[in-house]
């Protein structure tokens, strides 16, 4: 019986993601998971675009081991393009963690930001440049903790509110290089790019307040916050087969970790909830990396920082001394 469950949970996830893989469906360019909240706590989101703008998303069964879950079935949603998106090319896709229907979508060729609410067409906007990544659900109390929207375009950030009045508001340039990475953690940006330094961005002001130079060898396309400490980020290059953990402040002292792939990366995320990732690289192996930010090196890192704290309040009396 127990057997004829698993088998039943498995078939029902198959189902809720075969539309992503559809037959007929266009080259799919991106695609984002996140994990259900309050209500739908254990049932993950999964949102795919292909290169044509045409999004795809799909509700997960809760897992079987959840309380009163029911493991049949996920409720498909698909949305078709409501306007012209251009030529072929990257579209890149983001699901708010915020809201359990809403879904960002950027289109390369077309310069085009549109959000969805379920199967409607929310909001749109046009970007000054063609995008190159997107993330959304940065609550600020200035905005009356609506929901706002990064773009990387160019060599800048843009920030929207679409869910008030479609509007840009702040559009910021950190370097002249290319911007290819943005992540939130809900209250902080960090952007980054082919300067491969990752900038932290007070969203007060939109300036950077602290910096991780030489982040990576190559290129940045790919930033995480952790969930443990908001100190630490992820960065990835599809460029290379590193995936690297570092501080974002010069004050933490945090050993760089470093993971290394068989070949450079193709998609790498972080698991939600967790300090874990999944990544396929281009010699198509798909590796787990398991808690990259264990308990293990909080402790060091606390341990390195209460020592460095009480290594200052010894000096500070010499100093004044002298």
């Amino acid at each position: 019986e127990e057997e004829e469950e698993e088998a039943a949970e498995a078939e029902a996830q198959v189902r809720a993601l075969a539309p992503h893989t559809r037959q007929g469906r266009e080259r799919i360019t991106d695609l984002h998971c996140t994990a259900g909240e309050g209500a739908a706590a254990g049932q993950g989101r999964v949102a795919s675009v292909d290169q044509r703008g045409s999004l795809v998303l799909s509700q997960l069964p809760v897992p079987r081991e959840a309380e009163g879950a029911n493991a049949a079935g996920g409720c498909i949603v698909r949305c078709c393009p409501h306007e012209p998106r251009g030529a072929a090319g990257w579209c890149g896709v983001f699901l708010d963690p915020t809201h359990a229907a809403r879904a960002s979508v950027v289109s390369y060729y077309a310069q085009r930001l549109w959000q969805y609410e379920g199967e409607q067409l929310a909001a749109s906007a046009d970007l000054l440049h063609n995008p190159t990544a997107v993330c959304c659900g940065m609550l600020l109390p200035a905005s009356n903790h609506a929901s706002l929207t990064a773009v990387a375009e160019g060599c800048y950030v843009s920030v929207w509110d679409l869910q008030r009045s479609e509007s840009c508001v702040a559009r910021i340039s950190i370097s002249s290089d290319r911007m290819l990475a943005v992540a939130t953690n809900g209250t902080n940006l960090a952007v980054s790019g082919c300067s491969r330094h990752v900038s932290l961005l007070d969203a007060r002001t939109w300036r950077a307040t602290s910096t991780w130079r030489n982040a990576l060898k190559y290129e940045v396309n790919y930033l995480s916050f952790s969930e443990a400490d908001p100190r630490v980020m992820y960065a990835g290059s599809g460029m290379d087969a590193e995936l690297v953990c570092g501080s974002l402040s010069a004050k933490f002292p945090l050993e760089r970790k470093v993971f290394h792939g068989d070949a450079r990366w193709i998609g790498i995320d972080r698991v939600p909830g967790s300090e874990s990732f999944y990544g396929l690289t281009a010699a198509g192996s798909l590796f787990h990396v398991e808690n990259f930010f264990s308990a293990a090196d909080r402790d060091r890192t606390a341990a390195a920082e209460a020592a460095a704290a009480a290594s200052a309040e010894d000096t500070a009396p010499k100093r004044a001394r002298e």
